[in-house]
């Protein structure tokens, strides 16, 4: 995995693991129609994120009618390319294995190849079928992209494993040669596939898109708190300014996932992602303005410590979302 996938895989990571078990991300990402001369353009552009680039705009421009100018369609090509490469090269490791004349050595080194890319076929299968079920606006969009990439991730490092078994000099030097041009294929595809679905688009607006969850949540939890009739007046009223500024929030974040659906090849890109930018930053100044008004000795300490526990997980969420569009924005700026 090359440094840039790798940032964008271990922000993600940051974001799930702040999020409360109880908040449901969703996907706003819409993807819009273009022609086939756009549809090159933006398979080329996607793939200069891809570890083999090259190899990455060969596999997938023959489906070029079926990705379009979908990041999720991108990914998804890419995994069934990975999937099906995979497949192949088992049935050809399994003929292979089976040679009367193969030495002890390399039938057990076949053999453990064959194991470990059963496990990569298992886990690019399961990757698929995961992937078909993100779907915009899908609520557990945040955990279901997890297990993709910690799935494709392990078939990665399955045929890696496979490879090292074939190092040793004793090994015939055709079969060897023959074993890992096919499998490090494989590897180079499945490699290409988790770049594409470490997109910064899509893991943009899963960022926004999970803040957004939170800030609804809790906006909603601090209406119903602020209810209480046991508060005393400068309790209620930090409560309610919170609540305003809370509310304001959810909108900035919602418009912004409103632009996100609508900059992809825009004319306007730079002005959208500064408005996108704009919004998530405002959202950010809200959340401080409302920890803000529960300074002071004289709060009750519960009800501070509930409500700065909450606002500082919006915050880290909001600050993590902002990184994201950021880095979206500098690639395609």
């Amino acid at each position: 995995m090359n440094t840039s996938s790798l940032n964008y895989l271990l922000a993600f990571l940051t974001i799930m693991i702040s999020i409360n078990s109880q908040i449901n991300p969703s996907l706003a990402l819409r993807c819009l129609s273009t022609k086939p001369a756009t549809t090159a353009e933006f398979i080329r552009t996607s793939c200069k994120a891809a570890t083999y680039p090259d190899l990455c705009y060969i596999s997938l421009s023959t489906h070029a009618n079926a990705i379009q100018t979908s990041p999720h369609s991108s990914a998804h090509t890419a995994l069934s390319v990975a999937l099906t490469t995979a497949r192949t090269t088992k049935g050809v490791t399994s003929k292979i294995s089976k040679d009367p004349g193969l030495q002890e050595r390399e039938v057990g080194a076949l053999r453990d190849c064959l194991e470990v890319l059963g496990n990569s076929v298992e886990e690019l299968q399961k990757s698929l079928v995961e992937m078909s079920h993100v779907q915009i606006n899908s609520k557990d969009f945040g955990l279901r992209m997890n297990n993709i990439q910690t799935w494709v991730s392990a078939a990665l490092t399955n045929e890696d494993t496979c490879t090292e078994g074939f190092e040793e000099e004793a090994m015939d030097g055709r079969l060897k040669k023959s074993v890992r041009r096919r499998v490090e294929k494989i590897s180079h595809l499945t490699s290409n596939a988790l770049a594409l679905i470490n997109n910064p688009m899509l893991l943009a607006n899963a960022a926004l898109s999970v803040t957004l969850a939170t800030a609804r949540t809790t906006s909603a939890m601090v209406s119903q708190m602020s209810k209480d009739a046991g508060m005393r007046p400068r309790e209620a009223g930090a409560m309610r300014d919170c609540l305003e500024v809370l509310r304001a929030t959810v909108e900035e974040l919602q418009q912004s996932i409103t632009e996100m659906g609508d900059v992809k090849n825009s004319k306007n890109f730079g002005l959208q992602m500064n408005d996108i930018q704009t919004w998530v930053s405002a959202a950010l100044t809200n959340e401080d303005t409302c920890t803000e008004g529960f300074g002071g000795k004289i709060m009750d300490g519960k009800l501070k410590t509930v409500m700065r526990g909450k606002i500082v997980n919006i915050c880290h969420l909001t600050s993590n979302a902002l990184a994201l569009i950021n880095s979206f924005a500098s690639l395609h700026g």
